[in-house]
């Protein structure tokens, strides 16, 4: 039987324009798999791509920090300038994708999905905001979203301004931020692979836009999300907002507990002489949220799992539920500060303080920060009912 260097001279050495990992026809299950009977074309892309990209069909994928930041640093020499994109419901990721970038280069930040925030904060308060959270050039950030068919325009003219002429850069962010949806736009290459599972590119695809500019796209940085080893496709790319956040307030008092479906809950052990706190999650969609007695939540999850708690499913329940450490993180939150559950959610002290009992699985790291979302200014303390 001929081997894949003589069928495959053509496509030997090269990378699927849809990931960017190295073609390969041994292991079928392994991203950049192709048939033996593939030849080279304009639209070859392996099999992993091509499942999602014509029918949706998720699979993950092994992702590893330490050995992208290694690789980074070498392609950070020989490129222009850095395009970071940022999910603007996690900024958490930023600092430590600007690091990667350093300030020796000019670096030009998308804060994407801004669509997210549109019922509380408009484009140009998110710039601002994010300017002054994180000391970003103030021209050289831009908030939109990769969805709007309208955003290429007003990106490709700061592109053009910052990098004049045949110039090379370098795109970072962390899983999902939406890098290569931007890039797919900007470079008129529907080959490229994305959806809402975190995790789609793996390797360095190279993109040419009309106007001369060249875009290396890299894997996105897994940072502080914890739950891509630990949870199916399905339930990952449930974790991800597909229009707006869904925001819901609600009271608690000292013995009660508030859960974000199965990933996470916050008991409050003392409210101070007020006696209760009041707050506003800011979820996902699909994230179902439910107030109940402190100490009940795995009872609650253990019955209703799939059904009334239909994320996460119950098999990732059933793998999760030993990671939940109990007791967890004891946090103090007062008016005007949020609740970080990194790659879920937050939760925003609206009245009130109290001390809290944070469960979240292992590698989880709740965080305390001030508000992304001021709701007094924005004219809605309660915001509509999901649908």
């Amino acid at each position: 039987m001929a081997d894949w260097s003589e069928k495959h001279s053509t496509l030997e050495g090269k990378r699927c324009p849809g990931c960017g990992v190295p073609f390969q026809s041994e292991k079928d299950d392994q991203p950049g798999y192709v048939p033996p009977t593939v030849e080279e074309g304009e639209k070859v892309v392996c099999r992993r791509c091509f499942g999602l990209i014509h029918y949706g069909i998720l699979s993950k994928a092994p992702l590893g920090d330490e050995s992208l930041f290694r690789a980074l640093k070498s392609v950070s020499a020989r490129v222009d300038g850095f395009l970071i994109v940022c999910d603007v419901s996690d900024p958490e990721t930023l600092p430590r994708v600007l690091d990667v970038a350093g300030n020796e280069k000019p670096v030009l930040t998308v804060l994407n999905k801004a669509d997210l925030l549109l019922r509380w904060m408009t484009p140009a308060q998110i710039e601002a905001s994010f300017v002054r959270r994180f000391g970003l050039h103030p021209g050289l950030t831009i908030a939109l979203s990769a969805r709007d068919g309208h955003c290429a325009k007003p990106l490709r003219e700061l592109l053009q301004r910052t990098f004049p002429g045949e110039k090379t850069v370098l795109a970072l962010g962390a899983t999902n931020a939406g890098k290569s949806t931007l890039l797919s736009i900007l470079s008129e290459d529907r080959r490229l692979s994305v959806s809402r599972l975190p995790g789609t590119t793996l390797g360095e695809v190279t993109l040419r836009t009309s106007w001369g500019l060249t875009l290396l796209d890299y894997p996105g940085f897994k940072l502080s999300n914890p739950f891509l080893a630990q949870l199916c496709p399905q339930c990952l790319v449930a974790a991800v907002p597909r229009k707006r956040l869904f925001s819901k307030g609600f009271e608690l008092h000292p013995g009660m507990s508030y859960m974000f479906g199965g990933l996470g809950w916050i008991r409050v052990l003392d409210c101070g002489s007020r006696g209760w706190v009041k707050m506003n999650a800011f979820v996902p969609e699909d994230i179902p949220l439910h107030r109940t007695k402190a100490g009940k939540e795995r009872e609650l999850l253990d019955r209703h799992s799939g059904d009334l708690f239909r994320f996460p499913c119950r098999a990732c329940w059933d793998a999760l539920k030993a990671d939940m450490k109990e007791p967890g993180l004891s946090l103090r939150v007062a008016e005007g500060e949020d609740l970080v559950f990194p790659a879920l959610g937050w939760v925003a002290v609206q009245t009130g303080e109290a001390e809290l009992e944070v469960v979240a699985p292992e590698g989880c790291a709740p965080l305390v920060r001030s508000w992304l979302v001021d709701l007094r200014k924005a004219g809605h303390r309660f915001p509509r009912k999901r649908r």
